[in-house]
Protein backbone atom coordinates (compact mmCIF):
# COMPACT_ATOMS: atom_id res chain seq x y z
CA UNK A 1 0.00 0.00 0.00
CA UNK A 2 1.44 3.49 -0.64
CA UNK A 3 -0.61 6.85 1.00
CA UNK A 4 -0.87 9.28 -2.00
CA UNK A 5 -2.29 12.82 -1.12
CA UNK A 6 -5.21 13.63 -3.88
CA UNK A 7 -7.64 16.94 -4.01
CA UNK A 8 -10.01 15.13 -1.76
CA UNK A 9 -7.25 14.13 1.24
CA UNK A 10 -4.42 11.53 1.77
CA UNK A 11 -5.49 8.11 0.62
CA UNK A 12 -4.51 4.78 0.75
CA UNK A 13 -3.68 2.63 -2.44
CA UNK A 14 -2.29 -0.62 -3.86
CA UNK A 15 0.96 -0.12 -4.89
CA UNK A 16 0.76 -2.50 -7.65
CA UNK A 17 -2.37 -1.56 -9.48
CA UNK A 18 -1.79 -0.82 -12.78
CA UNK A 19 -4.23 2.15 -13.97
CA UNK A 20 -5.61 3.61 -10.67
CA UNK A 21 -2.72 4.22 -8.23
CA UNK A 22 -0.41 5.77 -11.41
CA UNK A 23 -3.15 7.66 -12.28
CA UNK A 24 -3.99 9.34 -9.02
CA UNK A 25 -0.43 9.93 -8.37
CA UNK A 26 0.32 12.04 -10.85
CA UNK A 27 -3.24 13.95 -11.09
CA UNK A 28 -4.73 13.70 -7.53
CA UNK A 29 -7.94 12.98 -9.44
CA UNK A 30 -10.10 9.96 -9.83
CA UNK A 31 -12.24 9.51 -12.28
CA UNK A 32 -12.43 13.63 -12.97
CA UNK A 33 -15.84 13.79 -14.64
CA UNK A 34 -18.18 12.19 -12.03
CA UNK A 35 -15.74 13.96 -9.38
CA UNK A 36 -16.63 17.12 -10.87
CA UNK A 37 -20.67 16.06 -11.30
CA UNK A 38 -20.25 14.49 -7.44
CA UNK A 39 -19.22 18.14 -6.33
CA UNK A 40 -22.02 19.74 -8.41
CA UNK A 41 -25.37 17.41 -6.52
CA UNK A 42 -24.06 16.75 -3.33
CA UNK A 43 -25.07 19.32 -0.53
CA UNK A 44 -24.73 19.89 3.12
CA UNK A 45 -26.89 17.39 5.37
CA UNK A 46 -27.61 14.75 2.08
CA UNK A 47 -27.45 11.24 2.22
CA UNK A 48 -25.08 9.67 -0.35
CA UNK A 49 -24.64 5.93 -1.97
CA UNK A 50 -21.56 5.21 -3.15
CA UNK A 51 -22.23 1.92 -4.85
CA UNK A 52 -19.11 0.40 -6.52
CA UNK A 53 -16.73 2.40 -4.10
CA UNK A 54 -13.48 0.56 -4.66
CA UNK A 55 -11.00 2.45 -2.60
CA UNK A 56 -13.39 5.56 -1.62
CA UNK A 57 -12.22 8.53 -3.54
CA UNK A 58 -15.89 9.60 -4.25
CA UNK A 59 -16.82 8.28 -0.56
CA UNK A 60 -14.46 10.79 0.51
CA UNK A 61 -15.61 13.96 -1.57
CA UNK A 62 -18.54 13.15 -0.49
CA UNK A 63 -18.12 12.77 3.14
CA UNK A 64 -16.39 16.28 2.96
CA UNK A 65 -19.72 17.66 0.77
CA UNK A 66 -22.26 16.39 3.24
CA UNK A 67 -20.60 18.00 6.00
CA UNK A 68 -21.73 16.61 9.87
CA UNK A 69 -24.88 15.89 9.45
CA UNK A 70 -25.38 13.80 6.22
CA UNK A 71 -24.57 10.50 5.52
CA UNK A 72 -22.01 8.69 3.27
CA UNK A 73 -22.32 5.28 2.58
CA UNK A 74 -19.64 2.92 0.69
CA UNK A 75 -20.32 -0.45 -0.68
CA UNK A 76 -17.65 -2.40 -2.64
CA UNK A 77 -18.76 -5.99 -3.82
Amino acid sequence: MVEVETEVGPLWLERGAEILTPTVLETGRWQPDMSDLVARLVRPGMTVIDAGANVGFISVQASKLVGPTGHVYCIEA
